[in-house]
């Protein structure tokens, strides 16, 4: 079959992520960690040790109190948001230590 326009490479890509939701899945599970900074910032970031996805969980482990309040307060905005940069739903619930 003969094409008549271009396709460009983020298509293509757009598309077999469409076609393979389980590579779609994997893929945005490797990338919790960076979502994860992008998303609180550098700061935040920086008090986190480890960033973990573990069955839909994402467990956190903080250096600050007053950071696992904040996130404890706001965990449902952030996993929304963890989701919404995924594309996928990958994080059902949020555990700070």
């Amino acid at each position: 079959m003969k094409r008549c326009k271009p396709i460009s490479i983020g298509e293509l890509w757009d598309d077999f992520k469409r076609r393979n939701p389980q590579v779609a899945l994997k893929i945005a599970q490797g990338s919790v960690s960076r979502y994860w900074e992008e998303i609180v910032g550098p700061g935040v970031a920086a008090m986190t040790r480890s960033v973990e996805l573990r069955g839909g969980i994402l467990h956190l482990s903080v250096t600050s109190p007053i950071v696992r309040q904040e996130i404890s307060m706001r965990r449902h905005q952030l996993r929304d948001q963890m989701n919404e940069k995924a594309q996928i739903p990958i994080v059902k619930d949020i555990i700070v230590r």
